[in-house]
């Protein structure tokens, strides 16, 4: 349990600022811009209790809760903060903050089997393997000293559980992320490209590493690692808004390209050629017969068909949501 000293303060239905709301603003601000995250911590909890109608009060508030839950190892206490921080994102969300790292962690929370069948992308061992116990121990120890700021330590101790555990996505990607914040570029790539190695299909390493790409002033390969984000997980909102958030800070326009899928149809079962198709002109349009032969061939009768979890095709494999949705959104893939 939380005690009361460290609980947030009851917060307020409505802003009420005493005499020392500006200075205090001030004074959380200069701290949480420098990293020093744990010092803004009870400066944002008291903000939030003033004004709870600000989200950036709330976003940072949540912050300070997620650093200070890692600073304590597994423990109830921890478990507790980081439920409260979750709270103070989501009350971020309603108070109109759609930052990056808002929807990116309100996304990752819903990284569990239940929040993959009900959006339908499926969960790749980079999320469902959580380390072999022999590595949990070190990589624990790496969370407190990266909570801490140690990143020597962290990364030491991460590259530690990496060895003891050479299949663990997490503790590759943490080793990476530990070198990104002390800027050493190549290092980060190292091991971000072990994470990946691990599983190309998680996105995460892919986004980290153009993060360190772009910070190192290199653009023009953060993009590719942006891109290759979205190729490996491209119905999860995070690789697309990291690639968003490239094109705005590179004033890079973008558009959408409108892809038109012909129709097709199967009376008596048979699919029905469209002649306009048989014809190539250039474009590369008459693919879309090998995509509608396809579809035909695992039962699909109609341009759109859902499949439930757990049911078959027409040759009797077994089928899923996510797979019915890739064939429907992204032919080709």
């Amino acid at each position: 349990m939380i005690s009361s000293a460290q609980a947030p303060a009851p917060i307020q239905a409505a802003a009420h600022h005493e005499a020392n709301f500006d200075a205090k603003r001030k004074q959380a601000n200069d701290l949480f811009l420098a990293g020093k995250v744990l010092e803004s911590l009870p400066l944002y909890e008291d903000l939030c209790r003033q004004d709870p109608t600000i989200a950036v009060f709330a976003e940072r508030h949540a912050t300070g809760l997620f650093r200070k839950a890692g600073t304590l190892g597994d423990v109830p206490e921890a478990k507790a903060l980081n439920d409260q921080g979750m709270a103070e994102l989501r009350r971020a969300q309603s108070l109109g903050d759609n930052s990056p790292y808002v929807q990116t962690l309100l996304a990752n929370s819903a990284k569990t089997p239940i929040g993959a069948i009900i959006s339908g992308a499926p969960l790749t061992v980079g999320w469902t393997y959580k380390g072999a116990p022999v590595a949990q121990a070190k990589f624990k120890q790496a969370e407190i000293a990266f909570s801490k700021q140690d990143f020597n330590t962290a990364a030491v101790l991460y590259q530690d559980a990496a060895a003891l555990d050479p299949a663990w996505y997490d503790a590759c990607l943490f080793a990476g992320d530990t070198y990104f914040r002390m800027n050493d570029w190549r290092n980060a790539g190292i091991w971000f490209q072990k994470a990946i190695d691990i599983d190309p299909d998680r996105d995460t390493a892919y986004r980290y590493w153009g993060d360190a790409l772009h910070r190192s002033g290199n653009a023009a390969e953060a993009k590719v690692k942006y891109e290759q984000a979205v190729v490996a997980q491209p119905y999860d909102r995070a690789a697309w808004l990291a690639l968003q958030q490239w094109a705005t800070l590179t004033r890079t326009p973008t558009r959408v390209p409108q892809i038109t899928r012909p129709d097709f149809t199967t009376p008596d079962g048979k699919l029905k050629i469209d002649a306009a198709l048989m014809v190539e002109t250039g474009d590369g349009h008459t693919s879309w017969l090998i995509y509608q032969n396809a579809r035909v061939a695992h039962g699909a009768g109609v341009l759109v068909q859902w499949v439930v979890p757990g049911a078959t095709d027409s040759n009797g494999a077994s089928t899923s949501c996510w797979q019915t949705c890739k064939r429907n959104l992204m032919p080709g893939r």
